[in-house]
């Protein structure tokens, strides 16, 4: 009956706003850079939404196997090397931003470090501090993690249309 020619373009893809992509200042994500603002064309509407599972998959693998080193090899000895290795796989996930796998990887690396990071620092301030204030550091982590969602959440409300 019908048949539609409908050719995907990346700005039919935007909203309300049109950016100037070859403005230095244009706010230029992942999806811009991988060209992803189309899936369909190649059957892969699942590449953007990997982004986020890798990074939770590292999540989950990094809080099953990293955070049990901990026991083994002490908390500062384990919280020193993830640190510092979330912080060497930063650098090419930001240069390297332009390969879609490779990023993926590395999302899914910091991920795993990411975790570690959270649960062992988390319990080696309750083994340095006393018992009653061991229960303060999971509150001010669960607030500390809500109030900047509400921060920018209210960022962009307000602020994103400032030119």
């Amino acid at each position: 009956m019908f048949e539609l020619n409908y050719v995907c373009s990346r700005l039919d893809q935007l909203s309300d706003c049109q950016p100037n992509f070859d403005h230095p200042d244009t706010f230029y994500n992942w999806v811009a850079k991988m060209d992803l603002y189309c899936p369909e064309k190649d059957n892969h509407k699942w590449f953007i939404s990997l982004f986020g599972s890798s990074l939770m998959l590292g999540l989950m693998l990094g809080s099953i196997f990293l955070t049990n080193l901990s026991d083994l090899y002490g908390r500062k000895t384990i919280l020193i090397w993830v640190t510092l290795a979330s912080g060497v796989l930063l650098i090419p996930l930001i240069a390297l931003q332009s390969y879609y796998k490779t990023t993926l990887a590395l999302t899914l690396l910091f991920g795993m470090t990411a975790a570690c990071r959270y649960s062992v620092s988390y319990m080696y301030s309750c083994e340095l501090s006393t018992r009653i204030n061991s229960n303060y550091f999971g509150l001010l982590c669960l607030i500390g993690d809500s109030l900047s969602s509400v921060v920018l959440g209210f960022y962009f409300i307000f602020f994103k249309h400032i030119d």
